[in-house]
């Protein structure tokens, strides 16, 4: 499914890096959540939304990675739109599926040194 999807979304291609794209091509399931209004609020229940929906999936040992970079893109957001046939507002673009990695993967921290200014 996540060809069928980036094919639609060229914008996505451009913001996403290589190995997100083949995370993406690879996964069985490409979920949006997505509102009718762009507001504070509406994140705010767009989270909701999906942490039960995660909560769901972690229980039945599904994995889920929120993909953050097509929502904060406007071109990216707009082919989600196009690419899941919404007329509402994508807040949340995540993959999941079974993953045979036992044992989660986190993103490294940046040292804090990295972000004081003298």
């Amino acid at each position: 499914i996540g060809k069928q999807v980036l094919h639609k979304v060229p914008a996505l291609i451009k913001i996403t890096i290589e190995v997100d794209v083949k995370k993406i091509q690879s996964s069985c399931l490409l979920g949006v959540v997505a509102t009718k209004i762009d507001s504070f609020e509406a994140w705010a229940n767009a989270g909701k939304i999906f942490i039960n929906f995660a909560v769901s999936a972690i229980k039945n040992n599904i994995h889920l990675t929120i993909m953050a970079a097509p929502i904060e893109n406007a071109p990216a957001r707009k082919g989600l739109k196009e690419a899941f046939q919404i007329e509402n507002n994508p807040q949340i673009f995540f993959r999941c599926g079974y993953s045979s990695v036992t044992k989660p993967l986190h993103t490294p921290r940046r040292d804090l040194k990295s972000f004081i200014l003298n």
